[in-house]
């Protein structure tokens, strides 16, 4: 996967690329406060994209500092 989301026992996986998950869950409405997020590669788009999401914490592979910064 390139992006799971957990919390308690839902778990949600997406196997597109980049931003575009991230954008898709966005637009969907739904509520993701509280959730954890892993990730390959976290850049600052990604990073803040996950503030607007309101997940509680990001694991990556990769970040870049600025994406550390925003999260």
């Amino acid at each position: 996967y390139t992006l799971v989301l957990q919390k308690g026992s839902h778990v949600i996986t997406k196997t597109e690329r980049g931003v575009k998950p991230l954008m898709d869950l966005l637009q969907s409405g739904a509520s993701f406060l509280g959730y954890c997020a892993a990730d390959k590669v976290v850049g600052k788009g990604a990073a803040l994209l996950y503030v607007l999401l309101g997940v509680s914490s990001v694991y990556a592979q990769t970040v870049s500092v600025c994406a550390k910064e925003v999260l």
